[in-house]
């Protein structure tokens, strides 16, 4: 079969993220022709990062405009509409998906082996109305397969090559997105999805299983899972990493590292993905180890000392205060529990940074500076259940 992948990249920050790069790695061996079409400003040493994997054939560089159906094409254009008959099917992907979780190999062998499918993609949506317009079935397409007689056809050329660069998104979704499978269906053409959503409408609430129902998907074999899917809908992400690991052999730190960039860098579904875990390696005592606390409130001293126990390193312990009355109640406390430290009388200006900054001549003796000051609220931080906040710095 002589294949044709239109592959279209949008990236805010310009540049390609990791799931790309394993995308095409599994992609690229069931095509005879790869052209990626970049909607963002992708440097020549991005490109030729694509260049030198021997991932793509033909590279585009255009603006932002028309997303992905524009971007599409401008694909085709590229190739020559006249040219697109060559293929036995044209292939239409972005990247806002991560996978493919499985071998795409079995899944273009069924569907290009049957003779009632003409296009074919993931997941299908149902037909329902919104509002006051109505939103008519079809396949979703961040993937579609189209196969050689529809591409022969005269509906798909005009399709096509009637597609405008809106700015709008709506107008994209409402002129290409929401109509190309109806406009083919009534030009008598069939379609397949890996996942009919339609006999399922009934059974679930929302009718976009690609974002609310991704354990579905999972189970229906689809072998990509969209991008947005892990912010819209965060209560499932960490089940959902959990079900990729457990199926699948794909890499979940691409998908942990693409959305820390693309998101927030700490969504509440990654946390439990982000926690330090105790090091294997025996601690060298070698370097030198200053630990700061600005005790303005002296009741939480003792706390911190107690907390302090639990490094497994030796410092010097640097106090400061504001008054000479709290310098004398700290000196107590330190003499109650045996433990040592400078204490210096700073004022209280600059909250506990200042404080700190005073004592420069003393720490810029020491390689590594822990910084710790006291709050009069419940701040428990994890690894540390004191009432404060602590930063450590090398010097």
């Amino acid at each position: 079969m002589k294949r044709l992948l239109l592959y279209v990249h949008f990236n805010k920050y310009d540049h390609i993220s990791r799931h790309v790069f394993y995308q095409l790695e599994h992609m690229r061996p069931l095509f005879d022709k790869l052209v990626f079409i970049s909607n963002s400003r992708l440097s020549e040493s991005e490109v030729q990062k694509l260049r030198d994997k021997h991932l793509i054939d033909d590279f585009i560089q255009r603006e932002n405009k028309g997303y992905d159906f524009a971007a599409w094409h401008d694909g085709m254009e590229f190739i020559g509409f006249d040219n697109l008959e060559q293929y036995d099917s044209v292939t239409v992907m972005n990247d806002t998906c991560f996978g493919p979780l499985w071998d795409m190999v079995p899944i273009y062998d069924k569907y290009e082996s049957n003779p009632n499918v003409d296009f074919w993609g993931m997941t299908n949506h149902q037909g329902i109305k919104a509002g006051d317009i109505y939103i008519h079935e079809h396949l979703q397409s961040y993937f579609i397969s189209f196969k050689k007689r529809l591409v022969e056809s005269s509906v798909f050329q005009k399709f096509w090559k009637s597609v405008e660069s809106f700015e709008d998104v709506q107008k994209v979704i409402d002129n290409y997105e929401t109509l190309y499978t109806k406009k083919f269906m009534d030009a008598g053409f069939k379609y397949e999805s890996i996942l009919n959503t339609i006999p399922l409408k009934d059974k679930f609430f929302h009718s976009n299983f690609t974002i609310h129902y991704p354990h579905v998907l999972l189970d229906a074999g689809v072998p990509f899972i969209k991008v947005k899917t892990f912010d819209l809908t965060q209560h499932l992400a960490p089940y959902l990493l959990k079900e990729i690991e457990n199926r699948t052999d794909y890499p979940v730190e691409f998908i942990l590292s693409h959305m820390s960039d693309m998101s927030l860098p700490t969504p509440p579904y990654l946390l439990d993905r982000k926690v330090i875990q105790d090091s294997p390696q025996d601690y060298s005592d070698t370097k030198k180890i200053a630990v700061h606390l600005h005790t303005y409130y002296v009741d939480l001293l003792e706390d911190f000392l107690r907390q302090f126990e639990n490094f497994h390193f030796t410092y010097d312990l640097f106090l400061t205060t504001d008054s000479e009355e709290k310098k004398k109640e700290i000196q107590s406390i330190l003499d109650k529990n045996g433990k040592e430290a400078r204490i210096f009388i700073t004022g209280n200006r600059g909250r506990d940074v200042i404080p700190m900054l005073k004592l420069k001549d003393e720490l810029s003796a020491y390689d590594y500076i822990g910084h710790f000051h006291t709050k009069n609220h419940q701040n428990i931080l994890i690894g540390l259940e004191i009432h404060g906040e602590m930063n450590f710095s090398q010097c």
